[in-house]
């Protein structure tokens, strides 16, 4: 594998799709107030300085609801969160902390790889520091201030992630890839077809 993967998690409307779209610099993951809009995971490539590195966008996370596409959209963030190397947990900072936050970081304090904190929506410096302090309670360390939409706060944040990933001459090189593209009408087998090529359920 030659970029580090960062699982971008949280629960539903916070804005995760949002920030993966500011990381990956294109406006390729579906925004919409919708909760359970996303529901695969969503590869992108990103950089930031001299580090390319892949950002995958996920469903929001919802533990104790096992209803509709629920335990479907969690099978999938929990696989995203396996696959990287680091995990981008981001909080609604208008809303403030709610009790999902709470159980959302109890499962990543089990985590064995690094767990940044950012509290998204804080447009305005003054009151996003001040809705970020709150966040604190945690126990995740530093939350970062961020404006997905303008990009307010992303910067640091990214200069912290990097220091998660491996040392690039640690990676190795990526092989030669071919690109191949399924399509065809809704509801024929597309997603079953991919799964079956992948050895695992990476689409729902």
């Amino acid at each position: 594998m030659s970029r580090p993967i960062v699982a971008v998690v949280g629960r539903p409307n916070v804005g995760k799709s949002t920030l993966v779209n500011r990381l990956s610099g294109e406006a390729f993951s579906i925004v919409h107030d919708l909760p359970g809009l996303t529901r695969d995971r969503v590869y992108r490539p990103a950089f930031w300085r001299d580090r390319e590195f892949t950002v995958v966008d996920t469903g929001g996370l919802v533990f104790d609801d096992d209803t509709e596409f629920l335990p479907l959209i969690r099978k999938q963030a929990l696989t995203a969160a396996e696959e990287a190397c680091a995990l981008i947990f981001v909080v609604d900072g208008r809303e403030g902390l709610v009790g999902a936050d709470w159980e959302i970081a109890e499962w990543l304090r089990v985590q064995p790889k690094p767990v940044l904190l950012a509290v998204n929506k804080c447009e305005s410096l003054k009151d996003g520091l001040a809705q970020a302090a709150e966040f604190w309670e945690l126990g995740l360390g530093e939350p970062f201030a961020i404006s997905g939409i303008h990009g307010n706060g992303t910067g640091e944040l990214l200069d912290k992630l990097l220091t998660c990933f491996p040392p690039a001459d640690a990676l190795m090189a990526e092989p030669e890839t071919l690109n191949v593209a399924i399509v065809g009408r809704p509801n024929v087998g597309k997603s079953s077809l991919l799964n079956a090529f992948w050895g695992k359920n990476g689409r729902l």
